[in-house]
């Protein structure tokens, strides 16, 4: 223990030393994860659910699923709704037994995905994004009958009468901003 805190305070102590590690650590990820890899993960966590989805389609119960899909149809997409647009995109054609609502908003443009008899595109009107993920889709679940919600952008509705699924990309957003300029 004493090794891993006089290493931390030498980092703490040596900026140059951060910036070093930040560039090595970055140029790994860069290197090991892609967006291809990425909606290969997901799409591989959902065909790991899929015998149990199989079974249930077998007596004949189709699951309905929510996505929260509020940022994957804005214009400067980032890192994180290319691989939830993806792996919608896959879903849609490997998964012919569910039914899935994408909401999104009704203001948006490119839309790159086109309804088909398992998919349906929910638009509600533009409202602040977390005044409508925990107000607007809550009542949508309902609306619809979700038997489970995907929240694609690291958060969820507090209450939600289904089971949920979240996709935490990443958690940097926590850190502060001093501490990622190196100071």
């Amino acid at each position: 223990h004493v090794a891993l805190a006089n290493a931390i305070i030498r980092l703490h102590e040596n900026p140059e030393l951060r910036k070093v590690l930040g560039a090595a650590a970055r140029k790994t990820v860069e290197d090991t994860f892609d967006v291809k890899m990425m909606v290969r993960n997901n799409e591989n966590l959902y065909q790991r659910q899929m015998p149990m989805l199989q079974v249930a389609a077998w007596y004949e119960v189709h699951m309905r699923i929510g996505i929260e899909a509020f940022r994957i149809f804005r214009k400067n997409k980032h890192g994180m709704d290319i691989v939830a647009l993806e792996t919608i995109k896959r879903l849609q054609y490997v998964d012919q037994d569910n039914t899935y609502f994408l909401f999104c908003f009704s203001d948006q443009e490119g839309y790159q995905l086109q309804e088909t008899e398992n998919l349906r595109i929910i638009k509600i009107p533009r409202i602040p994004s977390p005044l409508a993920e925990q107000f607007i889709i809550p009542l949508l679940a309902l609306k619809y009958n979700l038997d489970i919600l995907h929240s694609t952008g690291n958060t969820s509705p507090l209450f939600l009468h289904c089971k949920r699924l979240i996709t935490l990309h990443d958690i940097i957003y926590l850190e502060k901003k001093d501490q990622l300029k190196g100071g």
